[in-house]
């Protein structure tokens, strides 16, 4: 073999070898250099302000706590009535487009549907579009968390279902 064909064979292994005697030779190094960078950029503590105080909690605790939160909200809806439980399906269907007379056409002040719509109002899910007390003019409509837990039911509904 000449050295012009011992270069040519050489010659596309020098980058490969080289950088492979290099980190064979600062390995130590370089692990513990990769080690500390991934620490520093990973989140340790989430800093959240509440009621005007900050407080830090570990991505672990603020995941288990939204978990228990998540769970709390679907369990609130466990305790409506079949009755109340239409009643919030009828006004999320229809999207504040139908009064209480539409939706419950035997509506009377302190009657049942009164109460239903009360409960559902004090649980936060609904309340008239109009504001102020319920009447059969005024237009039952979800609120932000109604729509929430709504959508944590079906949720919640699909994967028992694919579990089950």
């Amino acid at each position: 073999m000449t050295a012009q064909e011992a270069a040519q064979v050489i010659t596309p292994l020098a980058w490969p070898v080289t950088t492979f005697v290099l980190i064979l030779v600062f390995r130590s190094p370089l692990t513990s250099l990769l080690s500390r960078l991934a620490e520093s950029m990973s989140v340790k503590t989430l800093k959240l302000k509440v009621l005007g105080n900050e407080i830090e909690i570990t991505p672990d605790k603020a995941k288990e706590t939204l978990d228990e939160l998540l769970q709390e909200i679907v369990q609130s809806t466990n305790e409506l009535s079949p009755e109340q439980v239409r009643l919030l399906d009828s006004v999320r269907l229809a999207n504040g487009r139908q009064s209480v007379a539409d939706l419950l056409p035997a509506f009377i002040r302190e009657g049942p549907d009164h109460i239903d719509l009360r409960v559902l109002r004090d649980r936060k899910l609904l309340r008239p579009f109009e504001g102020g007390p319920w009447s059969l003019s005024k237009h039952p409509a979800l609120t932000r968390f109604g729509e929430l837990v709504i959508q944590l039911q079906s949720k919640h509904r699909k994967s028992s279902e694919q579990n089950g």
